[in-house]
């Protein structure tokens, strides 16, 4: 099967702003396809179907590869190839092709046999989207990989219940989930942690952009009425984004429309490049977008923004920087919120208060996703609750010659115009100073939201 995808003449480099969505997936000598062609529709769920060993993970995990690149394969330089994969995407009226290449090529003198060559083509729409992933808060690409995610606050059970269409709030499955405490407890079953994962997704994707969302490897886990209930939550997700899912053909599961189904290979194919999922792929979506997308720093130079009413320096001393940054993050984030103003503010770990140097923070990759579970925690307990969009972690890398990675870590919150305080967890309201933070009084708390509520004139 032949196709051609349009060349990067067609291509419009104008962002249009519109929801990024899968347009073509093309393969040639891939997992066990010689040749194979996808169109897809910009919404909606759409199912790949059919018996095992067909090829419906490989067939995904394609478009996972044109976007991540060569962590996501595992190459036999003796099989087929070359190996292509070719995804078209849209955002608007705009095109743009993300490619993965694996060809052989001769073997240097004294080598260990035939060697294998990889070209991974992005592309600015590919980088968006996984800089718009990049975060355990935010919506994921692919449901059904090891995530960090593995139970549901009350807060997030609250927000769903927001959120959620009431048929499935006052649906008998949800209430005896949430009467059990299993969605609160990181101890249950794998079927358990499948709808712990769809609501989570489901609340992410609420007030975020439209982006594709890929699930493998999740129904099998299933009953029925689980099946049924996270069936019409990414229906849901699919009114306004594409959500395209991997199901056994003997499944009795109708999500929505067959995109295609995958007869059984009788000699399937040997390529030089297969799917292999990434053990942590939410680590190498992160540090992707890290590459990509994040300001990067040198040792020792000096930060170009002074602290202020929208940012705020801190020095990580002594040898627990988690601690450190879980100590005071809420303060700083409830600081923020309470601005009274439509305003982001950032708080930058890793820059000397005095002289503006940036020294750094030490952090390991088991360390830095420790940082995100405690700042997404803490922040967690903010009275009112902020929506799971309106904060950010980035991890911005630091050149160094030392061996343990530094960062810059900037934890970013968007605050909104509104006549309320916000308040920790430990019930504390705080507010954002041009050198640091404040708490208020109760007496200061009382005026300060008279002011709010222009009974007491600016100034008094």
């Amino acid at each position: 099967m032949e196709s051609k995808l349009p060349s990067k003449s067609d291509h419009s480099t104008r962002r249009a702003g519109g929801p990024v969505h899968f347009i073509r997936l093309t393969l040639t000598n891939f997992g066990p396809f010689r040749e194979m062609a996808v169109d897809f529709q910009p919404s909606g769920v759409f199912v790949v179907s059919g018996p095992n060993a067909s090829g419906k993970s490989q067939l995904l995990g394609a478009a996972v590869a044109a976007i991540v690149g060569k962590r996501a394969i595992a190459l036999d330089p003796t099989g087929v190839g070359p190996s292509n994969v070719a995804l078209e995407l849209g955002d608007g009226s705009a095109r743009e092709v993300a490619s993965l290449t694996v060809a052989a090529v001769a073997a240097r003198p004294g080598g260990r046999g035939p060697q294998s060559e990889i070209t991974h083509t992005s592309t600015p729409m590919v980088r968006d989207l996984l800089a718009n992933l990049s975060e355990n808060s935010r919506p994921r690409l692919l449901l059904g990989e090891t995530t960090g995610v593995n139970r549901l606050s009350k807060r997030d059970c609250g927000e769903f219940e927001k959120l959620a269409p009431p048929e499935l709030v006052r649906s008998d499955f949800w209430q005896e989930m949430k009467s059990s405490g299993w969605l609160e407890s990181s101890a249950h079953s794998g079927g358990v942690g499948v709808v712990i994962d769809v609501v989570h997704e489901f609340i992410a994707r609420a007030s975020m952009g439209h982006f594709p969302l890929l699930v493998d490897g999740v129904f099998g886990q299933l009953d029925r009425r689980a099946s049924e209930f996270c069936g019409d939550l990414l229906r849901q997700i699919g009114r306004h984004s594409q959500v395209i899912v991997v199901s056994p053909s003997f499944a009795d599961i109708h999500l929505g429309h067959v995109l295609i189904r995958l007869p059984l290979h009788e000699s399937p194919l040997r390529a030089m490049a297969n799917y292999t999922r990434p053990a942590r792929f939410q680590e190498v979506r992160r540090k992707i977008a890290v590459r990509d997308r994040k300001k990067s720093f040198k040792l020792g130079e000096r930060f170009p923004t002074p602290e202020n009413r929208g940012c705020e320096l801190k020095e990580v001393k002594g040898r627990n920087p988690v601690g450190s940054i879980g100590q005071v993050v809420d303060q700083y984030v409830v600081a923020f919120l309470n601005a009274g103003i439509e305003q982001t503010g950032s708080i930058f770990w890793g820059i000397t208060d005095e002289g503006r140097t940036v020294v750094g923070v030490p952090l390991t990759d088991p360390q830095c996703d420790e940082v995100r579970r405690v700042v997404v925690e803490k922040v967690g307990n903010i009275m009112p609750p902020i929506a799971p969009s309106g904060l950010s972690i980035e991890f911005h890398p630091v050149t160094t010659a030392d061996a343990v990675p530094l960062y810059v870590i900037e934890v970013r919150v968007q605050a909104v115009l509104g006549t309320y305080l916000y308040a920790t967890g430990s019930e504390d309201v705080y507010v954002k100073t041009e050198a640091g933070k404040k708490k208020l009084t109760i007496m200061q708390i009382q005026q300060e939201l008279l002011r709010r509520m222009s009974v007491v004139p600016p100034g008094a």
